[in-house]
């Protein structure tokens, strides 16, 4: 678990061709989780409940779209029926620096 006290590592050091603007997001985006925590925000209906988020990125060529859209959808079916949210994002144009 990161503290506030250790800084978020690049994640360049297990992935060397991630783009800068693109490690400087995942790094800021984890830390929302320890601000959201340190304000206490309530949950769904006011209940305070610790929630994690976990992200995945995934890295594909066009040719391996149709697959990964079957996939996706299968994982997203399953996640709904665990009663776990899912949000898929799409970042286009990915290029190593």
């Amino acid at each position: 678990m990161w503290r506030r006290s250790r800084e978020i590592p690049d994640p360049r050091n297990w992935v060397a061709d991630l783009p800068v603007g693109l490690g400087q997001f995942i790094q800021k985006t984890t830390r929302l989780g320890q601000v959201s925590r340190d304000l206490g925000l309530a949950g769904p209906a006011g209940v305070r409940e610790e929630r994690k988020m976990m992200s995945l990125f995934l890295f594909y060529r066009e040719a391996h779209r149709l697959a990964l859209n079957s996939l996706l959808d299968e994982f997203s079916r399953k996640v709904k029926e665990a009663g776990i949210g899912l949000k898929a994002v799409e970042i286009k144009d990915i290029e190593s620096e």
